[in-house]
């Protein structure tokens, strides 16, 4: 498994990926939509084939970890026959899509069939395994804070697409029904002025250095046009954590610490939302599930059952306002306890009126947990903390080095006085 230690790829259930605490296994689930059934079965999986842990990663995908080579083809099997083995790329689509009354168009329907347009349409299987597809379909949570190659915005009149890297110019609009031949047009333009490149240009954003959005225009057969959107915004955590109205139904958003659930917790999770009527989860970029539910009242009652739970319902609870990678033992690169820690300095915030991430600790320089810039960032360094400056990344320099957790808490408590 040496070689599954290189990294630049999403481990998905063809491709594990090599990590401190053995494989991780992504599992593909179109659209984002998970029955209760299926999701009480991963869970399952994971004790009998891995450690328990589960993670909700920042494009809405479930990976395992802690799978061996010797359970890997238990879990490839059982993958297989339902649905979830795939390596190609990730569509990420709004979360309530089909129960939104707000929303343009249903784009569950869509979803799927450009999954299987990537499955099936060879050339697209070149396609990397982190470029990645999303469709917003304008209703009631947007997804203007979610990075994707190829993204797809409901309009007026349609939708229209934006690539990744070149936000001042769009193509569209177009009916709903065109989405999978669009995105299959812009794909197929990436990977053919990718050529000879394919080393530097692993996402849509790093076409800009070699070709502009006319050259992409001209590959695809698409008619581009300037767009004179305002930046997109992130949704706040208070729309989609804790009760939330839908129209005549509800819906409740939950939380996962720092993005996990511990296997045993989710099959207590399904029981719950079994009880109260539920069928099905929703899975978001934004480290949370969302659960559909009858009324307010159901809302309100398992809110009231998940009370004294590892898991979140408050958009300022002082955990939700820290980005954490899993750190060691989980990765190998990491030299720090990360979410132990992070489950230490988040109590820096308990007194906090903040909705949004205001610390990153990272494992390391890659930052995998919060790809933008952070109030504050903690990157682990041989057992210790450096940290970065205000609005800085974790491959920026260092302002302060080799800070322990006591000492870090104490520059943090003044920082944010």
């Amino acid at each position: 498994m040496d070689s599954d230690k290189i990294r630049g790829w999403c481990p998905s259930g063809l491709r594990p990926m090599a990590s401190g605490d053995g494989l991780i296994v992504r599992l593909k689930i179109v659209g984002g939509t998970l029955g209760l059934g299926l999701a009480a079965a991963i869970a399952r999986w994971s004790i009998a084939w891995g450690n328990g842990q589960i993670d909700l990663s920042r494009c809405g995908n479930l990976q395992m970890r802690g799978v061996t080579a010797a359970t890997l083809p238990h879990l490839q099997e059982a993958l297989a026959q339902n649905g979830l083995l795939d390596d190609t790329p990730t569509i990420i689509a709004s979360p309530l899509a089909g129960i939104d009354r707000r929303a343009s168009f249903d784009s569950r329907h869509i979803a799927a069939t450009l999954s299987r347009r990537l499955a099936d349409e060879g050339a697209l299987r070149d396609l990397p395994a982190k470029f990645n597809f999303l469709i917003d379909d304008g209703g009631q949570l947007g997804l203007g804070d979610t990075k994707a190659d190829i993204r797809f915005e409901a309009c007026a009149n349609g939708f229209t697409a934006y690539l990744d890297g070149f936000e001042q110019e769009y193509f569209g609009p177009y009916h709903p029904a065109e989405l999978p031949d669009i995105a299959a047009s812009l794909a197929l333009a990436f990977l053919a002025l990718r050529r000879g490149h394919e080393a530097d240009i692993r996402r849509m954003s790093h076409l800009r250095p070699f070709h502009g959005i006319a050259t992409i225009a001209d590959e695809s057969g698409l008619i581009y046009q300037l767009s004179e959107r305002p930046a997109l915004g992130p949704t706040p955590a208070s729309h989609y954590l804790g009760v939330q109205p839908l129209d005549k139904t509800a819906f409740l958003g939950v939380g996962l610490p720092f993005g996990r659930i511990v296997a045993t917790e989710l099959i207590e999770l399904t029981a719950m939302i079994a009880d109260h009527g539920g069928s099905a989860i929703r899975l978001t970029p934004w480290r949370a599930v969302l659960v559909p539910l009858a009324s307010v009242e159901m809302a309100r009652d398992l809110a009231d059952r998940l009370t004294g739970t590892p898991m979140i319902l408050a958009a300022d609870e002082p955990r939700r306002l820290i980005a954490a990678c899993p750190g060691a033992p989980s990765c190998i690169q990491a030299s720090t306890t990360v979410r132990d820690d992070a489950t230490l300095l988040a109590a820096l915030f308990a007194r906090s009126s903040e909705t949004e991430i205001q610390l990153h600790v990272s494992g390391c320089g890659k930052g995998c947990a919060h790809p933008r810039p952070a109030p504050v960032t903690l990157v682990g360094n041989k057992g210790r903390y450096d940290v970065i400056g205000a609005g800085g990344s974790p491959s920026d320099l260092p302002v302060l080095q080799g800070l322990s957790v006591a000492q870090a808490t104490d520059y943090l408590r003044d920082f944010f006085r």
